[in-house]
């Protein structure tokens, strides 16, 4: 879970915009026209892709069968680090 996104204290909801948008800016994402997200079955990806919009980015999508369909079609591309 991207806990970067959450306050600890005292309600552990979400950071605030502001604090939202300094951690993606940092990144450089919030630069980038069309953002897509995944990860293993997209749950945390939401979160990422809701703070994005908090964030103002306009262009966010969750793909949503991701990492686990697309591993799934041995026709799709796929690289790893090995």
């Amino acid at each position: 879970m991207p806990y970067q996104y959450f306050n600890a204290e005292p309600t552990a909801g979400f950071v605030s915009v502001d604090q939202a948008h300094a951690n993606f800016d940092r990144s450089g994402v919030l630069e980038r026209e069309r953002v897509v997200l995944y990860r293993g079955g997209a749950i945390s990806a939401t979160v990422v892709a809701f703070n994005l919009e908090r964030a103002g980015h306009e262009s966010v999508r969750v793909y949503d069968g991701s990492l686990q369909e697309w591993a799934a079609d041995p026709s799709l591309p796929m690289t790893t680090d090995s």
